[in-house]
């Protein structure tokens, strides 16, 4: 997977946005930042994480996220 990631995001220089909920399973944050590292490491990526307290894997919980992933989508560089 690194393999994959350094090569994908070589020249990535835009916006991506993560995020998960604290109550999702018990490795979905760890995996989340494990990702976000080697992200960081391959590219020049702008990266929002986000993690909800008693979140959840559900649309109710995307859509309390949804206004900062939209916010960081349209802010300037």
């Amino acid at each position: 997977l690194q393999q994959d990631i350094t090569h994908m995001m070589k020249n990535y220089n835009g916006k991506l946005f993560f995020y998960c909920g604290s109550l999702e399973s018990m490795q979905m944050e760890a995996d989340m930042n494990r990702m976000i590292k080697k992200i960081k490491i391959a590219s020049k990526a702008a990266i929002v994480k986000q993690v909800a307290p008693q979140g959840r894997h559900n649309e109710q919980s995307w859509s309390k996220a949804f206004p900062a992933f939209i916010q960081f989508l349209f802010d300037h560089w």
